[in-house]
């Protein structure tokens, strides 16, 4: 789950909220699972949250970038 979370933020940044997250790629994960996942993220510096929406770090966002364009 972490992974979907990380590539749908490297794509889609300016609409990366957890409830764009639920309803869009995690229908089938609870509101906690998804809060957990995103907790586990942060607390290994992987994502953050600005004023509006989730962010990937600078470093983290292009690398998964890159992987989503070798596949």
């Amino acid at each position: 789950m972490q992974q979907q979370i990380m590539y749908w933020i490297a794509i889609n940044q300016e609409r990366a909220t957890p409830a764009n997250l639920k309803a869009e790629i995690l229908p089938k994960v609870s509101g906690r699972q998804l809060m957990e996942a995103l907790e586990s993220l942060a607390e290994r510096s992987l994502n953050y949250t600005s004023s509006t929406s989730l962010m990937l770090q600078p470093a983290i966002a292009e690398y998964v970038r890159e992987r989503l364009l070798e596949k």
